[in-house]
């Protein structure tokens, strides 16, 4: 399978639908929650585009068991400081990814297919 072919079986295959968006930059990610929060605004004029923020900040979600939050992943995940990163990629070694390790990816520039993101969207019921 060459790297086109790979490429579209990761993006199109559903399987991958919850996996985070990789091999974009940081600049490209903002412009997308951009536009996810205008288009949920559009089809529900209740919904308030401030709740959707890109990237989730380092304490976003709640700590595991031994009250870490954020461990590692699938690959390293953007956060909202520009050219940082928590966690590691399945390149990375278990020492890379401990919550103390240094950022491997520290002043990224560039997409790669070891840095992605997610959208962090919080719904707020009425």
């Amino acid at each position: 399978m060459d790297k086109d072919e790979r490429a579209k079986f990761y993006y199109e295959d559903p399987a991958y639908y919850a996996y985070p968006v990789v091999n974009i930059t940081q600049e490209a990610a903002r412009l997308y929650c951009r536009w996810l929060a205008d288009m949920l605004q559009a089809r529900n004029p209740d919904f308030k585009a401030d709740r959707l923020v890109f990237p989730a900040p380092a304490e976003s979600f709640m700590p595991n068991g031994y009250g870490h939050s954020n461990m590692s992943g699938n690959v390293a995940e953007m956060l909202q400081e520009e050219g940082r990163t928590k966690g590691g990629s399945y390149k990375n070694t278990g020492f890379d990814i401990r919550i103390d390790a240094p950022d491997t990816y520290a002043g990224f520039k560039e997409a790669s297919p070891y840095i992605g993101f997610r959208v962090l969207l919080s719904v707020v019921a009425r």
